[in-house]
């Protein structure tokens, strides 16, 4: 799928022009990092790569973790590092085919 997407971004002349105009970035995104990192990262806009692609997670929310809920008091602590452990099973599966697809950033709707 990996090989799929990337001949698809770089050879399919319609792809191309449709991601031109997808020019909307999150406020926040989260860093995945590489294969076999423990630590993922929140980042802001500013932060990301400009022009950077990224994938999204949009889930049913359920019960929020309050220890990775976002707010001015965590904000700190999130841009530090996340233990991908410590991520529902569902973001964890999501890092792993963001990175998979060696993409570097993931919106997550809740986080």
């Amino acid at each position: 799928m990996r090989n799929q997407y990337h001949e698809c971004r770089e050879e399919h002349p319609k792809c191309q022009r449709l991601a031109a105009y997808n020019n909307f970035t999150p406020t926040r995104t989260i860093h995945v990092g590489f294969a076999g990192e423990e630590v993922v990262r929140l980042c802001d806009r500013i932060d990301m790569v400009s022009g950077a692609a990224y994938t999204v997670l949009s889930h049913c929310w359920g019960k929020p973790s309050q220890n990775l809920m976002l707010r001015k008091s965590t904000l700190e602590i999130l841009k530090e590092g996340i233990a991908l452990s410590s991520l529902p099973k569902t973001f964890q599966d999501a890092i792993a085919v963001t990175r998979t697809f060696q993409i570097q950033y993931i919106w997550i709707d809740s986080l």
